[in-house]
This record gives structure tokens, sequence and C-alpha cells, in this order.
């Protein structure tokens, strides 16, 4: 009895090792230890086919202070995680000048002067991502090669998490606001993946293949968005990147 069990952790453990399982707690892991507060599987309702699903992580981070006409600013991570076999490529090239693509996605709620009792919510797009300053190109087309079957993990990766995003927005729209409340909440796609990241680009007039640990994919799915795609070797560093942000979004609502 005692080696059957044996036995079957032992299947249990490496049937583990083979699933996204573990990644999901060391990103979780991470996380923690940077000061995000976590919520795995996070619940959704699938907009499209009506059905409760989940996304494996929000993160977020609240700061309660005076923001001109705010009290709180949120900031949320909704992160997919991923763990492959084979690699990801993604065709990458200058982003538009003339078009920036939004990267946080910010809901406010501001008081009219007429009455408490009326509140309307406005959506503003804007370029706030810190890592825009120094990443002038962004990837529109995903591509994994070597793969047999035909489920593709980066489509349903990049529906995951864009799902899951608009449903926490239209949460944040239905939720009933104490006044005098009135929060920023900022939401940024994330995409997680234990596995080998390339970038396929022009250099020189010849088109290379050069390994990444992060990028920009721009998704058009009835509005724009723009995932970070990160390598889970990366994470730390990449968090460090939206902490900086996160200042500097501070610091200019309280302009």
């Amino acid at each position: 009895m005692e080696n059957d069990i044996t036995e079957e952790v032992r299947n249990i453990e490496e049937d583990i090792k083979q699933s996204g399982f573990p990644l999901e707690i060391e990103v979780s892991s991470i996380l923690k230890k940077d000061g995000w507060i976590v919520r795995n599987q996070a619940y959704y309702i699938d907009e499209d086919e009506e059905k409760p699903r989940a996304v494996d992580i929000v993160a977020h981070k609240s700061f309660f202070e005076k923001f001109s006409d705010h009290d709180r600013l949120h900031i949320s991570l909704v992160i997919e995680c991923k763990k492959g076999s084979k690699p990801w490529v993604f065709f990458v090239t200058p982003k538009e000048e003339a078009r920036m693509l939004p990267f946080g996605y910010i809901k406010h709620w501001a008081n009219p002067a007429l009455e408490y009792s009326i509140y309307f919510s406005q959506w503003m797009e804007k370029m706030f991502h810190y890592a825009c300053v120094h990443f002038k190109e962004h990837a529109i087309i995903a591509y994994e090669p070597f793969k047999k079957e035909k489920r593709q993990e980066i489509f349903e990766a990049k529906n995951q998490v864009i799902k899951a995003l608009n449903f926490e927005l239209e949460e944040r729209k239905k939720a009933p606001l104490k006044l005098p409340m009135r929060p920023v909440f900022i939401l940024y796609p994330v995409i997680v993946y234990d596995g080998h990241l390339f970038e396929y680009k022009s250099q020189n007039g010849d088109m290379k293949i050069v390994p990444s640990d992060y990028l920009q994919y721009s998704v058009e799915q009835k509005e724009f968005f723009l995932i970070d795609v990160v390598r889970k070797e990366y994470l730390s560093q990449y968090l460090k990147m939206i902490n900086q942000e996160i200042e500097a979004l501070r610091l200019s609502l309280k302009q």
C-alpha cells in the first residue's frame, strides 16, 4: 500500500512539473516579494461564450493619496502564465509616432459639480508606459514554429488576458462607490512565458531572428491593446519598470 502511494505521489509530481501550475506559483511569489497583492485563478466571465473562466493572476497595488480630483490610484496586472517547449516568435516593426497605442487602461469617476448623487465614468487611453520611452518597436504578428498540433498558445493567452481585463474593467464600472471616493484604475495586460522568446525584425535591410526577454504585442480585438509579453527570467526587471512608471504617474496625477 505504501509503495502504491509513493508511486502515485511521483506520478502526481511529474504531472505537475509538466503543467503550467509551478510557473503560476513562481510568478505569484515574485509578485508578492515585490509588494503586490495577488489573486490566483481570478474569476471572470468570457464575454463571447458567456461562461465563467479564470485568468492565472490578477495582482494589484493601491495608493490612497490625494491626486488632484481623485483620492486613490489602483494599479492592476492581469496576467496569463504559459509554459512552452516550443519558441514564440513575434514579427516586430517600428511604432508609428502618429498613432500611439494605449498601454494602461485608465478609468476614473469624476464628481460633477452639480450634485454628489450623479457620477459619470470616463475612459481615457494614454501612453503611460515607462518602457515606451525606450521601446520604439512593437510586435504585430505572432508565430509558433515547430508545432504539430493546431492549438495556438499565443492566441489562447492573448484572448484570455484581454477578456479578463475587460471583465475587471466592467466590474469596476458596476461597483458602488462610497462618497466621496474617486479612484483612478489602471490595468495592464501581461503574458509571462516560460520558454524562448524571439523577435523577427529588419536589421540593416535583412530579416533577422533576435532573442528577446520582453516585448510589447499590439493586438486589435474590438479595440487596440498593447500586451506585455515577458519571459519568466525577466519578470523582476519588468516589475522594476512598472514601479518606476507608477512613481512617475503618481507625480503626474498630483500636478
